[in-house]
């Protein structure tokens, strides 16, 4: 099991077989955070793309190229992340062990859901000082928000204008990594203005109705991203205009460094 005497954070990258709950069970110490556990090396990239983790537990068994791939890992995280190598085929040899801590990984577990503890000389890197809270207030978020709607031409007179601009409100100020419209979201927009799930979400879907009857796919994105990125002249719909501009503002605020 995986344990700390200080906070530490963890990305995992486990075999297509094992979910994001069988890493859960490693986890028993409450100062560790497991931050994700990916299906595979490119997405576990992706995701060191976000955040720098202490540790990165690495199945060798997902890549044909082991040594290879954590010299990447090793290279894509400036060195700064614990690399932990293990296995889920049970056919890894005491050789091949040997070689990936050659190539830069701190230990080799033969089965990481066997019960076995990290060594105790495995510890966290030394964390750099966190970032200074950014302290911007749920009203300056609504005037962001409402500017980009703004120069989409929508305003106040829409029938989810407000309840739209809540919602990406709450996207923003969540926890989570990647702010993704749910059903859970609109459920808590609903409840704080009294009103039901359908009536919510039906006045969301006619905002965002109105947003494209007013705009191309082009002048969205243009208002939300300040970039010319598509000439597709398909549809936004509310979870991709909703998380765009949950991301961008995040982004501007700089939120993804204190998350």
């Amino acid at each position: 099991m995986l344990t700390s005497q200080c906070p530490v954070s963890v990305i995992a990258a486990i075999d297509k077989r094992y979910e994001y709950r069988h890493i859960q069970q490693l986890i028993t110490d409450s100062d560790i955070t497991l931050l994700a556990a990916a299906k595979c090396t490119e997405e576990l990239s992706a995701l060191c793309h976000h955040m720098t983790p202490d540790f990165i537990i690495f199945d060798i068994s997902i890549t044909t190229s082991p040594i290879s791939a954590i010299q990447d890992l090793k290279s894509l995280t400036n060195q700064q992340s614990v690399v932990i190598a293990t296995t889920t085929n049970h056919q890894i040899e005491v050789p091949s062990a040997r070689s990936v801590i050659d190539a830069g990984a701190s230990c080799f577990l033969e089965d990481i859901f066997n019960g076995q503890t990290l060594a105790e000389s495995i510890h966290a890197p030394a964390r750099k000082a966190p970032p200074p809270k950014i302290n911007i207030s749920s009203n300056d978020l609504r005037q962001r928000i409402t500017n980009i709607m703004y120069m989409l031409n929508i305003g106040p007179q829409s029938p989810g204008f407000h309840l739209l601009r809540e919602l990406i409100v709450g996207m923003i100020i969540s926890e989570e990594l990647i702010p993704e419209l749910t059903k859970e979201k609109i459920h808590c927009i609903a409840k704080k203005f009294n009103l039901s799930y359908v009536v919510t979400e039906k006045a969301i879907s006619k905002t965002i109705n109105d947003i494209n009857q007013q705009n191309s796919r082009q002048q969205i994105l243009q208002a939300v991203m300040n970039k010319e990125l598509s000439v597709d002249s398909s549809f936004v719909n509310a979870k991709e205009f909703t998380s765009l501009v949950a991301d961008k503002l995040r982004l501007d605020l700089q939120f993804y460094a204190i998350l």
